[in-house]
Order: structure tokens, then C-alpha cells, then sequence
């Protein structure tokens, strides 16, 4: 999509008097730039979808058949299209740069969301952090999606809420051991071992939908494993998991799970709803098992740093990330927004180094820089092959002109009618057809990918 130049503000505004005089042209450009974050925020009231069998892109679902449902659970592309190609949100007043950035922004602040975990789960029991901060999260959703929740709930209220609470049962187990395995391992160790669920998920889809995996996600469950070892290498040719490594590795698996059921049980729901129940559902489970399992945090004493916590991860990371991420994963091109997305993991690197002072061993580095690849093994490749399959295909099916031979055969049989009828050489159409054939299981892990890119914030 071309970048379109942002509007300037309105010339009958005028700018507020400041404390402090500042020149004319810094006055103007933080005039331009508060008013450029101001139609940034008008961009992120997102509304749901009239039909309610169209998701939105959080909710787009992995492990497409090529267009088809497969076992009557799973969306056709055309909800992803619908969403990202012909949407008329893909139009702004903003330029594309923006939108790269607010999903560079998203990244961050998920990355950001695991260090700040990592330094409250000591005074803040694991349970009741996942509680908190989902019901907390559910109940201003419930707010914002008020209209909607009012609709679902006076025509199909058993369904929705009860496939928004298979969707939460998911939630909770996958964030309550990733929460859990921050009190035994590093920030570091976490951001990396959580995104396994990128490949977890087509091997898991194998076992539950018959779909094999694809080469790239072949090539990503290798560079993964690599990568564990050198997580899990310990000098002197010794290798060892901490528990918290291995508790995070099973949150990989209940996300994956959970990406998985999202695909079957969203199509004919509202998915704001479905949200919101899950949100709930997970929220209430984290502070029941609190109240039965952990002790209860006195929240009459809690330290302003854990309150500002807190409210990080039920606002920033379960909400206005997830408005960021929406807004411009519509308009950015997906190879590209993969990649902002996968930055996720690299900033909970970086922000645990600059915050919590952790000092990742080279092999650990090492092993990390191999995770990372099969990130983009598994989401980006795939992308950039297809749109290379594409352009062969449209090469080798271009029109040519009949000629006067081909006009010359009258009996319908031979090459030259196949040119007249078709207006593609045969040669050319038995290319365009072996590129088509060779783009199906790309394809597969485009949709694959495409849908792990939206889910992911979802899920974070």
C-alpha cells in the first residue's frame, strides 16, 4: 500500500499556552505530533464486524485447507481478506510508517510484559497475577463492548459463554504456568521458550486435524530444538532444564491448544464477546486457585511499584496492545508485520538485561539467535516464497497473442486451439499449473503463519 501523507492540523487550532516558552517550530512539530497520535487513537476504535462469522485478525485461523474448512471447524481465507485486503479501515490519513511502528510498539510492550512478571511474581503470587490481571482486563472489554455483549447474550448466551470458557480454561493454564515458570527461570529463558507455540502448533494441528507440516515448519522444529540445547547447556558437555524451563515449555503447549480451539470454536460467535468471556472465565479460575492454593496478597500494604504492575499488564499488555496491533496489521504487508511481531521475544531480551541486570551466558545467546530463526523460518519465508510462486505463475500464464497459425487449425484439436481457446500457450499454462501446484503446501504455511501473527497478540 503506497504511504499516504498525514493531514496537518486544523489551521483554526490554536496551541495551548506553555509554562515553559519554547520556539515557534518546536511549538508546531509537537502541534503536528500530538495531532498525528490524535487520529492514531480515532484509528484504533476498531468496530466489530457485522457478521459474526467473520472474525477479526486476532482471532484469524491457523492451519487453513487452502480456502476449504477442513472438518467443518476452521475459517476460509476470505475471513483473513476480508479483514486485511478489502477492509475499509485499510485506508488512513496516516502513513504506513506509523503503523509499522505501532506494531513495533506492540512488540515492546509484550516483551516489556514479561520482565515486569518477572519482577512482581516474587511479591505477587503467580495465581492471583493471572487473575487480576484478566478479570481486570475482561471487565474494561466488557465496557468498551458493551453493545455487542448485550446482542450475544439476548440471542445465543449458552453458546457463547460456553465456548468462551473452553477458551478460558486454555488461557488460564498457558499464563498461569508461564507465570509460574518466571519464579524459577530468567526473563530471557521465558520470552524465548514461550514462542515454541509457533511450532507446536502445526505438529499438535497434525495430531488433532490430520494436516501434515510443512517443510518450513520442519526446518523451524529443528533450529528450535538446536536452540533449547544451547538454552539448556550447562558447560562441560552438561545439559539440564530448570523447572521453570520446563513449566514454560508446557505454557507453549496450552497456547498452542488454545490457538487451535479459537479456530474451531470462533466461526458463528461474536468474537468481542468470546473475548470478553474468556477473559473473565481465566481471570475468576486465577483467583480461585489463589484463594485454594496461594496465599493471599495483602493488598492494604502492596508496594506502588506492584499496583503500577499490575496495571501495565491489564491495560497496556491485554488491551492497547492489542488495539495497536489490530489497527496496523490491516494496512502493513503480513511478511512484515511477522517480523515487527517476532521482535517480541528480542525486546524480552533487551528489557531483561536493562532492567533486571540478567547476563545471558553466549551459548544461551546462541541458542536464542536459533529460536529467533525459526521464527522467521516459520512465519516469513513462507510469505516471500509465495509471493514468488505468484509472480511465476502470472508470468507463465500471460496472455498470447493468436496468430494466424492458430487460426489456421480448424478441426479444435492441437496446440494452436488450445491458444485460441484459452489464450495461453501450452507450454506457459503446464508452467502456470506446476507453479500452482508447487505454491500448495507454501501456501499452507503462509495461512499457518498469517494466523500464529494475529493470534499472537491475542494471546499475549
Amino acid at each position: 500500500m503506497p504511504e499516504t501523507p498525514h493531514s496537518a492540523p486544523p489551521s483554526n487550532v490554536k496551541a495551548m499556552p506553555s509554562l515553559i516558552p519554547l520556539p515557534a517550530d518546536t511549538v508546531s512539530r509537537l502541534s503536528r505530533l500530538s495531532f498525528t497520535f490524535a487520529l492514531l487513537a480515532k484509528d484504533l476504535l476498531v468496530c466489530e464486524k457485522a457478521s459474526n462469522n467473520v472474525a477479526p485478525l486476532w482471532y484469524s485461523a491457523p492451519l487453513l485447507s487452502r480456502g476449504k474448512p477442513a472438518a467443518g471447524v476452521l475459517f476460509s481465507r476470505s475471513c483473513y481478506d476480508a479483514l486485511t485486503m478489502t477492509s475499509p479501515r485499510k485506508t488512513s490519513s496516516l502513513p504506513l510508517w506509523v503503523f509499522k511502528l505501532s506494531l513495533l510498539a506492540a512488540a515492546a510492550i509484550w516483551g516489556l510484559g514479561t520482565v515486569v512478571i518477572k519482577s512482581t511474581v516474587d511479591e505477587f503470587p503467580p495465581s492471583w497475577i493471572v487473575g487480576i490481571r484478566f478479570f481486570g482486563a475482561g471487565i474494561l472489554l466488557a465496557l468498551v463492548g458493551l453493545p455487542s455483549l448485550k446482542r450475544a447474550l439476548q440471542t445465543s448466551p449458552a453458546s457463547h459463554l460456553g465456548a468462551g470458557a473452553i477458551l478460558g480454561v486454555f488461557l488460564f493454564f498457558s499464563y498461569w504456568c508461564n507465570t509460574t515458570g518466571l519464579t524459577d527461570t530468567t526473563a530471557s529463558n521465558s520470552a524465548f521458550l514461550t514462542t515454541f507455540y509457533v511450532m507446536i502448533i502445526p505438529f499438535l494441528g497434525w495430531f488433532l486435524l490430520k494436516k501434515q507440516p510443512t517443510r518450513y515448519n520442519i526446518g523451524a522444529a529443528f533450529a528450535c530444538l538446536a536452540g533449547l540445547a544451547c538454552v539448556a547447556y550447562g558447560g562441560e558437555g552438561t545439559f539440564s532444564l530448570r523447572f521453570g524451563d520446563l513449566i514454560t515449555l508446557l505454557s507453549a503447549v496450552f497456547l498452542s491448544l488454545h490457538v487451535l480451539y479459537t479456530a474451531k470454536l470462533s466461526p458463528g460467535h461474536s468474537v468481542t464477546v468470546l473475548t470478553i468471556v474468556q477473559f473473565l472465565v481465566a481471570g475468576l479460575m486465577g483467583i480461585g486457585s489463589g484463594l485454594l492454593l496461594e496465599p493471599t496478597p495483602d493488598f492494604a500494604n502492596l508496594s506502588q511499584e506492584t499496583w503500577i504492575s499490575l496495571g501495565y499488564l491489564t491495560v497496556f499488555a491485554s488491551c492497547i496492545a492489542l488495539g495497536l496491533q489490530n489497527a496496523a496489521v490491516a494496512r502493513v504487508d503480513p511478511a512484515q508485520a511477522s517480523l515487527f511481531l517476532s521482535l517480541e521475544a528480542v525486546f524480552g531480551v533487551l528489557f531483561s538485561v536493562m532492567f533486571l541486570a540478567e547476563t545471558p551466558t553466549p551459548t544461551a545467546l546462541l541458542g536464542f539467535g536459533l529460536i529467533f530463526a525459526a521464527i522467521v523460518v516459520s512465519e516469513y519465508l513462507p510469505l516471500q516464497a509465495q509471493k514468488r510462486l505468484e509472480k511465476e505463475a502470472q508470468v507463465a500464464a500471460c496472455e498470447v497473442p493468436v496468430s494466424g497459425k492458430a487460426a489456421a487449425t480448424t478441426d479444435g484439436d492441437g496446440p494452436a486451439a488450445n491458444e485460441e481457446s484459452y489464450g495461453v500457450a501450452p507450454e506457459n499454462l503446464a508452467a502456470a499449473e506446476a507453479a500452482q501446484l508447487a505454491s500448495e503446501e507454501t501456501q499452507a504455511a503462509i495461512e499457518d503463519a498469517q494466523a500464529l501473527e494475529q493470534s499472537d497478540a491475542f494471546l499475549r
